[in-house]
């Protein structure tokens, strides 16, 4: 086992540990372990701080059950990368592992997709039991708006 894939190891250990307390998110495939935070819902819009670090939860959408949405950011104001910087690299069929105390749940991504920031379709609630993982897209940033044009939209359900 290579240095690199011992330091994984040794991270995805204190993920479990720390997952005794809070809930965590795992994608191997894209090295991403965060705790989760809550995003609340504001008066048009989910309120997320520009520099927030952690993987939240959007407010009123599924919590372990239904449409589970999550999302981070793709970078930070002064350009740096952010938690979900590589989340369009996803493929179908990647692991992720949502950790609730000592508990994980296994899903698996069936659909990776590019869509409009006024579609909100993928946060709906959905008859199934679903985790939709969303970030913006970083290459449709519009310098003069600051505002980003595309998000991207990984959808993983429940593996059997």
């Amino acid at each position: 086992m290579g240095v690199w894939q011992w330091v994984y190891a040794l991270l995805i250990a204190i993920s479990w540990y720390q997952a005794i307390d809070h809930p965590r998110l795992v994608i191997p495939s894209i090295e991403v372990i965060s705790p989760i935070t809550s995003f609340p819902l504001g008066p048009e819009t989910w309120e997320i701080d520009p520099w927030e670090a952690k993987i939240g939860h959007f407010e009123y959408t599924g919590w372990r059950s239904g449409n589970m949405v999550l999302g981070g950011h793709v970078e930070y104001p002064d350009g740096s990368a952010g938690i979900f910087r590589d989340l369009q690299d996803l493929q179908i069929g990647d692991r992720i592992v949502f950790w609730q105390g000592l508990q994980p749940t296994y899903y698996r991504v069936i659909e990776t997709k590019l869509v409009n920031q006024t579609d909100l379709t993928v946060l709906y609630p959905t008859p199934d039991d679903r985790l939709t993982l969303i970030t913006c897209d970083a290459r449709s940033y519009q310098a003069e708006t600051g505002e980003y044009l595309f998000r991207w939209a990984v959808i993983a359900t429940l593996e059997p």
